[in-house]
């Protein structure tokens, strides 16, 4: 099972393994469609690593909106996130764009959240449980050649796509898609840290 990291340091968090994490240029979002969760703010941890001090954390910007952020154990990273929860029918996005970060020494992977783009997760939280699951890139590249998905978007040279279909598009492709665990993959499990 592959899980999400941006680096290794923050093994778990958002990047799959040895993938990028499908990038938007627009966000999932329309005004319409985001909401407001209190159970999602607070600090988290990583569930498969209780010993880890990489913590998760949402707070409540107002507006329904999140501030999202991520620190690594020793400190070193701390990436900000403007994130909001959108609702499409019986399931819940997470929308996050990164708004700041501070990178001490050679944790460059951060990097790939530096262009101002969305990332979509899939979102449940039931009591002190936390799962983010996120869109695969892999599914998608493969659903884009073999024309089982037609969404506008564009190939980078790194070798990740670029979607740059409109919020309503990105909905469409989200809600038809928010079931196949093909296209969402690598929960990650993420536990409430207690004061």
């Amino acid at each position: 099972m592959r899980h999400l990291i941006v680096t290794a340091s923050l093994t778990a968090f958002l990047l799959q393994a040895g993938c990028l994490p499908v990038q938007s240029l627009h966000p999932l979002y329309t005004e319409k469609d985001i909401v407001s969760e209190a159970a999602i703010v607070g600090a988290w941890f990583d569930s498969e690593d209780e010993d880890s001090r990489s913590e998760l954390t949402f707070a409540d910007l107002g507006n329904l909106s999140y501030r999202m952020g991520i620190t690594n154990p020793d400190k070193s990273t701390e990436l900000k996130f403007v994130a909001h929860l959108v609702r499409l029918g019986n399931a819940l996005f997470l929308d996050a764009r990164l708004d700041d970060f501070r990178v001490k020494g050679d944790d460059q992977g951060v990097l790939v959240f530096a262009a101002p783009v969305h990332t979509i997760y899939r979102v449940k939280i039931a009591g002190d449980s936390l799962h983010l699951v996120g869109l695969d890139d892999d599914w998608l590249k493969k659903s884009l050649a073999n024309r089982t998905v037609k969404i506008a978007h564009e190939d980078l040279d790194n070798g990740s796509i670029l979607l740059t279909a409109t919020p309503v598009e990105l909905q469409g492709l989200v809600t038809a898609h928010a079931d196949d665990k093909n296209a969402f993959i690598g929960d990650t499990s993420f536990t409430r840290r207690k004061p």
